[in-house]
């Protein structure tokens, strides 16, 4: 590479938008002689803010958090028509625009520059690597915390990260214009300038959630016969699973795509090759790990405040072309997809008739709770029996499940709010219930096996879904590829999922459930947003 001497001035004028005009540049204190010849201006704006989303420009606009424009260091790079590379310039403390970089006898007639923000040194390098070799870059971590390369975890404060800022690149390099001339090229320089579009280099997903006047996700009895209770807005939870772990610094867009959600070119974009090398993704089962630091929590889905939402996990790009040899189906950790954890209370529930009496002889529990569970006694029960019941309240169900751990010891530790599934029957079952019905040698013998029966651990259930760029779309594929086909993830957009309800409990431990995704995909500032319904069946509808 070649080193040119510079100088860099910072025309700072307070930020009035990142597209300006720059003014004559004025030299750094002390430096009245320095020999130049060339200025070149640097305007930008970051894509997104003024643009119309994929599904229509009636969509509302979502603005970035007030951190995620800034920009806090600038990389130029300079190309020669040779193909040979300036030194990487380095601008620091970024406290305005637009930016004057002053050279020294450099000239920018034939040259293609390209300019990146808030890059380390190792990615400005990727950068011209990949330029050079058509090698990608590699995250440094493999969590699901990667990401951190580039920015912050996510948009809630988190001790995950020290990464205040996003990275960004241009979109393409640019020949720069000459704007101003001079026969004394010793007087005065050449000026040229140039304008840049940049894009972060990361996605923003947020998980929504349709709540009634107190706070509750519909819970929708489809497919589950007896599927009924409650599900907190406040105890949903999700992370972003299925990381990519390469990815360009520029964005390489395919020229021949037909199809808009499917012209970014990967690193890992032959899916066929990248199904038996999962080293290029990150991928965790969350299953069981509810108290996970990477989970996030879910926000109230308010229609009319849309516009303002700013919240969610970042993530790399991750795009492919799909191969038709092979055929995938359900959980794929090298497509990025979104992990829900939802916490549910069961409302039918079979219980061991002595706890009736149990409750009744405990002194800490509420009165009207106490007195509930007393009228749900059946008059024909007998010690020994495990009946069933309708509780008539969360409150309710959150005590016989607490009260029946209790009673029996709670000899295997469950948290509170911990019920049990029959897989054969599809019903709900307090601890003491399931141990007077299960096969009492596995409770004994095999801690954690309960026969039919199926632990979910403080009352969590996890499902998961794919990101989805059709505005219109049946949430029942004839083919999961077609349906893998549109989950793309690309830099620089915000995807906002609405969860419309539930209708089944979710996986507990092992075999993840399926549910179907439909989600709009909108740069940045001009979010949408989409509806899930949470659902492991595929012949169910929305």
């Amino acid at each position: 590479m070649k080193r040119s001497g510079l100088y860099i001035i910072m025309c700072i004028f307070g930020l009035l938008g990142w597209a300006g005009c720059s003014e004559d540049a004025m030299l750094p204190d002390g430096q009245t002689n320095v020999p130049s010849k060339t200025l070149l201006t640097l305007n930008f704006a970051i894509e997104g803010e003024n643009a119309a989303s994929r599904s229509g420009d009636d969509e509302p606009e979502h603005p970035a958090a007030d951190w995620e424009d800034d920009i806090v260091t600038l990389q130029v790079f300079i190309k020669h028509a040779d193909d040979t590379w300036e030194e990487p310039i380095y601008l620091w403390d970024i406290t305005g625009s637009p930016y004057t970089i002053k050279l020294n006898d450099l000239d920018l007639t034939e040259t293609t520059v390209y300019v990146g923000a808030n890059l380390t040194m190792e990615q400005t390098q990727a950068f011209i690597r990949q330029e050079t070799e058509q090698s990608a870059y590699t995250f440094s971590t493999n969590a699901f915390d990667l990401v951190t390369d580039f920015s912050p975890y996510s948009t809630v404060d988190t001790d995950l990260t020290g990464r205040r800022h996003i990275a960004m690149f241009c979109t393409k390099g640019i020949k720069p214009e000459v704007t101003e001339t001079s026969e004394d090229e010793e007087a005065t320089p050449i000026e040229y300038t140039g304008q840049f579009t940049l894009k972060r280099l990361v996605a923003k997903i947020l998980v929504t959630c349709k709540t009634d006047e107190n706070g509750y996700v519909p819970v929708l009895k489809k497919n589950a016969e007896n599927f009924e209770g409650w599900i907190r807005q406040s105890d949903v939870k999700y992370l972003v699973n299925g990381l990519n772990r390469k990815t360009y610094i520029m964005q390489q867009i395919d020229p021949k795509a037909t199809e808009p959600y499917a012209n970014v070119v990967d690193p890992n974009n032959r899916l066929s090759e990248s199904v038996s090398n999962n080293g290029d993704f990150y991928f965790q089962p969350i299953e069981g790990a509810y108290d996970s630091p990477y989970l996030r929590s879910a926000l109230p889905f308010v229609k009319t405040s849309l516009s303002s939402y700013t919240e969610g996990i970042y993530c790399p790009e991750n795009t492919f072309a799909l191969d038709e040899t092979i055929q995938l189906e359900g959980q794929q950790p090298q497509i990025t997809h979104v992990c829900v954890a939802a916490k549910f209370t069961p409302q039918n529930l079979w219980v061991e008739y002595d706890l009736f009496d149990y409750v009744a002889n405990q002194q800490n529990i509420e009165p009207e709770v106490k007195e509930a569970i007393k009228q749900l006694r059946p008059s024909d029960g007998k010690p020994g029996d495990v009946v069933e019941i309708e509780c008539t309240s969360e409150a309710v169900a959150s005590q016989l499940l607490l009260s029946s751990l209790q009673l029996a010891n709670n000899r295997n530790e469950f948290p509170e709010g911990t019920y049990f599934y029959h897989n054969e029957e599809k019903t709900f079952y307090t601890y003491g219930a399931m141990r007077r019905n299960a096969t009492m040698d596995d409770i004994e013998t095999n801690p954690g096996v309960f026969g039919d029966f199926v632990p979910y651990v403080g009352g969590w259930g996890y499902y998961y879904t794919y990101v989805d760029n059709r505005k219109d779309y049946n949430p029942t594929p004839d083919d999961w590829n077609e349906f893998y086909r549109h989950g793309q993830v690309e830099r620089n957009r915000y995807y906002i999922l609405n969860i419309t309800g539930f209708t089944q409990p979710g996986s507990s431990v092992t075999n993840p459930n399926y549910i179907m995704v439909h989600t709009y995909s909108f740069p940045w500032k001009d979010g949408g947003s989409g509806k899930i319904t949470l659902n492991p069946e595929d012949e169910i509808r929305e």
